[in-house]
């Protein structure tokens, strides 16, 4: 392989190669089946307890349980609203608990894991912080489901690396997630990265590991996303993760990349149809 060698399959990749596919939310009772075709969806960043609601009420008419919402939000510039922090958390908590689903969210620093693991049943780490091994180890060590997204220009070995720091610390359910990665053109100009459909193939060669795609951060661009979804699930992917919104172009994150929940009901339709054919189940 050009860029993971012999010496780190054997050496440095101990625990990511004999890492079984396996995430389960024990609190809640609910683990990943073999033919399980996850789809995490949700805002971008929790804004009111009626959005969170509204989207928890889409998520269970569609029979789905994994549900995204960012309480802390990493941004370019420091002047950009950062989220509602605990509140968020409680928000996102308070729903999913109400509604019987499986939250994730981002934690971005050290400090924020006590306070989170109050509230949170998977973690997420975000690209920036997809080599912040101190963060890696920290969340390891609770034990907790985690979500770990690829940085845009992180090769494989980067991102399985990274994999390994949160195994060796603890963690014993891990999804690997596609967010996206840098390239001299996008197709587009508003788009900012270009789904790299490549690594399912290349990740289930070497481990078990579940990898899913997150279809709205990888290309930005909100025409985009049915196919992107569409070329995911007959990807042999595990998963999707998406952003949706009641109404998508007021919510006070990446508008233009999300989509309305009628659009999101009506892409669950062709994606189940295509898992169908694969013999997957939506989840």
């Amino acid at each position: 392989m050009k860029d993971i060698s012999k010496q780190d399959l054997d050496n440095n990749l101990k625990r990511v190669i004999s890492a079984p596919r396996q995430f389960r939310i024990k609190e809640k009772g609910w683990s990943l089946k073999p033919n399980d075709f996850m789809v995490i969806a949700g805002p971008c960043r929790v804004e009111t307890k009626k959005q969170m609601i509204t989207v928890a009420k889409t998520m269970c008419h569609n029979h789905l349980k994994l549900i995204r919402a960012g309480a802390y939000k990493p941004t370019t510039f420091p002047a950009s609203p950062q989220g509602l922090g605990e509140k968020g958390l409680a928000i996102i908590h308070t729903t999913t608990h109400q509604y019987d689903l499986i939250n994730v969210s981002e934690v971005m620093a050290i400090n924020q894991i006590p306070q989170a693991t109050q509230y949170l049943d998977v973690f997420q780490i975000g690209a920036r912080n997809m080599q912040n091994y101190n963060l890696l180890a920290a969340i390891g060590k609770t034990h907790k489901p985690v979500l770990l997204k690829r940085h845009p220009g992180a090769s494989l070995r980067d991102f399985l690396g990274a994999a390994e720091w949160l195994l060796s610390s603890g963690c014993q359910d891990l999804i690997l997630c596609e967010r996206g990665i840098t390239a001299p053109y996008t197709h587009d100009p508003q788009a900012r990265w270009l789904l790299d459909i490549t690594i399912v193939p290349a990740i289930k060669r070497i481990c078990k590991l579940p990898i899913i795609l997150d279809v709205s951060h990888s290309c930005g661009v909100r025409e985009f996303i049915p196919s992107l979804a569409a070329a995911a699930a007959a990807s042999g992917a595990d998963g999707i993760m998406i952003e949706i919104h009641p109404e998508p172009d007021k919510s006070k994150s990446d508008p233009q990349q999300t989509i309305s929940l009628e659009q999101f009901c009506n892409l669950l339709e062709k994606i189940k149809k295509i898992c169908q054919a694969l013999n997957k189940k939506v989840v």
